[in-house]
């Protein structure tokens, strides 16, 4: 799927689909083993990844994870979705919003978080219409 576009392959798994983040877990457990060879911290889910240190153990894993992906994976990293940041600057993690100072949702996040609220619970019908609609219809199949 493509910006909400279904697109048929006929190789591999799409992206995003249910198999998708196990795959990637598998795919990646050897770059686990790989930072914990190496002393540093960190937290993955699929592919996405923090890392808990300073700066400089950052800037050597970051070398770490892309030679490793290059070169043992036969992977290439996202330039333009991979960087450093620190908690002061803050980041966003799995649709979270991270900093020294405040964790919270992104706002995108809690839009789309009500829309699906919204669709699961029908705002239009509210409860007290729901039970008077429901004693209706009991009202006349008890006739």
């Amino acid at each position: 799927m493509d910006n909400g576009v279904f697109e048929p392959t006929s190789v591999g798994t799409p992206q995003g689909g249910v198999f998708s983040p196990l795959l990637a877990n598998i795919a990646l457990n050897s770059l686990d083993w790989r930072l914990d060879e190496h002393g540093l911290r960190f937290v993955r889910y699929a592919d996405f990844l923090v890392l808990c240190s300073n700066h400089a153990q950052a800037e050597e894993a970051l070398t770490l994870i892309r030679s490793h992906l290059e070169n043992e994976l036969k992977l290439k990293s996202s330039p333009e979705k991979t960087h450093i940041a620190t908690f002061s600057q803050g980041f966003e993690f799995l649709g979270f919003g991270i900093s020294s100072y405040s964790r919270s949702m992104r706002d995108k996040s809690v839009e789309n978080f009500k829309t699906k609220i919204r669709g699961i619970t029908k705002r239009s019908h509210n409860l007290k219409g729901m039970i008077y609609d429901s004693l209706i219809v009991i009202k006349e199949i008890s006739s």
